[in-house]
Formats: structure tokens, sequence, C-alpha cells
């Protein structure tokens, strides 16, 4: 199924995950024009790490051969590629069937899946400027990327044509399931809007995806801004040698040569708090924790986040477009579909 990519870390996990439960269903046919696909793709950069599964235990991510050039032609590629695997789909003439266009959809997009979720486990915990760029310059593209697939009425017709038929199919309970959420997935999405109904929304979900990136950019802009300098050693009592050190560390990467620094973590407490034994640091921590997201000052407005007084990191009227989507009520299939009032 195609997930979205655009909370912030959640993302993190991967634009275009597959569903194991499909294996069963692979034939040789479809393996066979996957490997195809995949092999033109990794023929036009070698040099690329993205463009070939990694030879590693459980196909984990070759991180001593990726360099931040890689990203982008691999998110390039990804994208091409599934959306002409998808074509491929929609190309066929025979009717649809959970081989012919569920399994194949489930397959799609692995070059894309790749980078993605190497990408977006970077820059939730590891990112640089280079990195930065890169995800502001990628969310709207990856938004509208989405959308040529959900809001794919050919490919839709086909999904929905499996749905319908899914009780006279002698299908098992995994493979129920798979169709069900599929067609969930696409009509939540907006595949029964019309034509002028998918403009808007696509419009508004590229709006969003760089609201989401420049959100998820400012929070972690600000969780470095209050990051807690502490100028001496013994103020840190009861933190360990390793926790100490990694403070000397992080102050030196920061340019605080000879001080440390505690950076806050994204919790709703910062666990230094139960171990450090100076009162003034830990109140310090707790304050600045507690404040986080609060700052509605010159910041803010530098960055176009004016938010009337309520901090730096909030976007109130933008989340309105959110409830604009969910006012009509769940139907028999249990879809909230899209709609424009």
């Amino acid at each position: 199924m195609i997930s979205n990519t655009y909370h912030t870390g959640v993302l993190l996990l991967g634009i275009y995950s597959l569903v194991a439960c499909t294996d069963h269903y692979v034939s040789e046919k479809s393996l066979v024009t996957m490997s195809e696909q995949t092999t033109d793709v990794e023929g036009s950069e070698q040099k690329n790490p993205f463009f070939s599964e990694s030879s590693l235990y459980f196909q984990y991510p070759p991180f001593d051969r990726i360099e931040n050039g890689h990203y982008q032609p691999a998110f390039e590629a990804g994208m091409k590629q599934q959306l002409a695997e998808i074509a491929e789909i929609n190309s066929q003439d025979e009717p649809p069937t959970v081989e012919n266009t569920l399994v194949l959809l489930e397959l799609s997009g692995r070059l894309l899946s790749r980078v993605s979720s190497v990408f977006y486990g970077m820059t939730s915990a590891h990112t640089n400027a280079t990195l930065r760029e890169i995800e502001a310059d990628m969310a709207p593209r990856l938004s509208a990327h989405r959308d040529r697939i959900l809001l794919d009425p050919v490919l839709f017709s086909r999904i929905e044509a499996l749905y319908f038929q899914r009780d006279i199919l002698n299908l098992d309970s995994e493979t129920l399931r798979l169709i069900g959420e599929t067609y969930r997935e696409f009509v939540r999405a907006g595949a029964e809007l019309s034509v002028e109904e998918k403009e808007k929304l696509r419009a508004i979900n590229i709006e969003l995806s760089e609201l989401i990136t420049r959100f998820s950019q400012n929070v972690m802009d600000e969780a470095r801004a209050r990051a807690i300098v502490v100028d001496t050693r013994e103020e840190l009592a009861g933190l360990t040698d390793a926790e100490i050190q990694s403070a000397a560390d992080t102050a030196e990467v920061r340019g605080e040569e000879g001080k440390f620094v505690i950076p806050l973590l994204n919790t709703t407490q910062q666990p230094y708090l139960a171990v450090l034994e100076n009162r003034d640091l830990r109140e310090r921590i707790f304050k600045t924790s507690f404040a986080r997201g609060s700052d509605g000052g010159a910041r803010a407005v530098a960055a176009g986040w004016g938010c009337g007084g309520h901090g730096q990191w909030c976007r109130p009227q933008h989340a309105l477009l959110y409830i604009r989507f969910c006012r009509r009520p769940p139907d028999a299939a249990g879809c909230t579909r899209v709609r424009f009032d």
C-alpha cells in the first residue's frame, strides 16, 4: 500500500513499504518483469548504492557507501520507476486479479522505498544542511507522486472491481484484508473525487507536505537552540563518566570547547532530571523543556510562522485543512471520504 511519508517522523520508516502477506501470490512472470525494470535502473548508476539491493545481512543499508549526493538521484529514479510499474498494471487487457493488480502494486516502488527508509531515518537522527535542503525540495514532489498513484482513475477502477467482487473470489482472510485496506486507502486519499476536486486536493497535499517538513525542521532547530550549556563538570554530578564525555563531545561539535551540552530530547520529560544532583541545573532543564514550542517572538516572524502569540512552532490555521477532510461520516465500508464544502 502507498503510505504517507509527510507526517514528520514517521516518515522515517519509508514511503512505500511492502506487505509480506502478498508473497504467496507472486508468479514467476511477475518477478521477472519487476527484475527487468530494476536492472534497467541499476545499470544507469552503478556507483549509487540505492540502485541495487544491499548484500548485507537483512539488506541493511551500506552506510559506508552512501553519500549526500546519492539521495536526490535515487528519489527521482525511484519515482520514475514506480510510475512505470503502475503504468504496466494499468495497461493490462486482462480483468483485474489479486496477482496482476494488488501484488504488482505492492511490489512497486522498491527503489523509492530503499532510499526513503534511509533518508528519513537520517533526517530524523543525523541530519545536516544538505539533507534538510533535499527534504524541503522532495516533500512537494513526493506528495505529487503519491497523488499520481492514489488518484489514478484506471488503477482505482481495478482495485474497486476486486473490492466489490471479493466475496465471490474464494480468497483467504489475509488477501481479503489486503483488498479492503487497499481500497480504503485509495478512497480516503480522494480516489472518488471529481477531476476538479482532485486538483484542489493535490494542491492542498503539496502545501501540507511543505508545511509539515518546515514544522519538523523548526522543531529540530528549536531543540538545538535550546540545548543546555553547562560550564563545569561538577554541575553534572550524578551522570556517568560516559554521559559526561558525551556532553563534552556535543559541546565540542557545537564550538563550545571546554563546556558541556545537554541536548533536549523530544520526550515529555528529560531523562537526566532523574539523576542530576544539581538542583539549579535540573530547574534549567525542566523549564527549558517545558517551554518548548512557546516562543512566539522574532524567530517566528522571520520563519514565516507568525501564530498570534501561540508560539513559533504552531500553525493552527493549517490544521483546519485536515478537519475539512473529516466531515462526512464513515460509509458501510468504514471509509471516511474526502469532501470539499
